[in-house]
């Protein structure tokens, strides 16, 4: 019997040193993961309980990132609570997740004072707030806003765009997809378009896209911090060209 109580007491501060080191992950500025020599930042990943724990530090200075509890060790799906932090140290932001889902955001000036929030329903925004350096809240603040077109965009692709381009450019039956991508200036106007791709080499179809994008009317701008933005916006516009019926002897 003593022996087996010297052995149960013996074993408890074996097994808590017995925990591995953290596993590190380095990655560039884009979040991608790559070697030492060249990264912005690094990852360290430990278990705690059911969650993986995740601090992630600038390489330049060793300064935390960012910190907060992943439900996978790939440290892909966040939950609870998520701190980002600048170079200097500075509390940038907060993120919650729930249920795999972003929650809400909160915003801080340098002083650490609450600057926006932002809470979502199901993706949609549900309600927005802002204050200023001083803590006073600004009426009508709008945290985030994507620039929107003021009708319905759809409608306005279907009525412009010249359908049969594909098929006037002797194309071959089948589906054309040209994907464009065009900013949204902080006045609405639409600018800088072009054709990021386009199948089956139909260049037509790619210069039609780009025209009926370009001659939009203005839309309404994006607002990020209560202030007009530039906003970066793609479209998949698709041409078809129907089979060629082939006539009954």
């Amino acid at each position: 019997m003593k022996l087996k109580l010297l052995f149960t007491i013996w074993a408890l501060p074996f097994f808590s040193f017995a925990q591995q080191d953290p596993a590190v992950i380095y990655k560039n500025r884009a979040g991608e993961n790559t070697t030492k020599d060249s990264a912005y930042s690094y990852q360290e990943i430990t278990k705690n309980g059911s969650v993986w724990h995740a601090k992630e530090y600038y390489t330049t200075n060793n300064i935390l990132k960012s910190e907060g509890d992943y439900t996978d060790k790939n440290i892909t799906m966040p939950t609870g609570r998520v701190d980002n932090y600048l170079q200097d140290g500075t509390l940038a932001t907060t993120y919650n997740y729930i249920n795999g889902k972003l929650a809400d955001k909160t915003y801080y000036y340098k002083s650490g004072i609450k600057k926006a929030y932002i809470s979502y329903n199901n993706g949609e925004t549900n309600q927005q707030k802002g204050w200023d350096e001083n803590g006073s809240e600004i009426p009508g603040y709008i945290v985030e806003q994507q620039a929107r077109f003021y009708s319905r965009w759809n409608e306005y692709l279907e009525r412009h765009l010249k359908g049969n381009v594909a098929e006037k450019a002797g194309m071959a039956s089948g589906e054309y997809k040209v994907v464009v991508s065009f900013t949204v200036d902080k006045d609405g106007t639409v600018i800088n378009v072009k054709a990021d791709s386009f199948t089956g080499n139909c260049e037509a179809c790619a210069k039609e896209a780009i025209r009926v994008i370009s001659n939009s009317p203005a839309w309404q701008p994006a607002i990020q911090y209560n202030r007009q933005v530039l906003y970066r916006q793609r479209q998949r516009i698709v041409f078809q060209v129907a089979p060629t019926k082939r006539s009954r002897d």
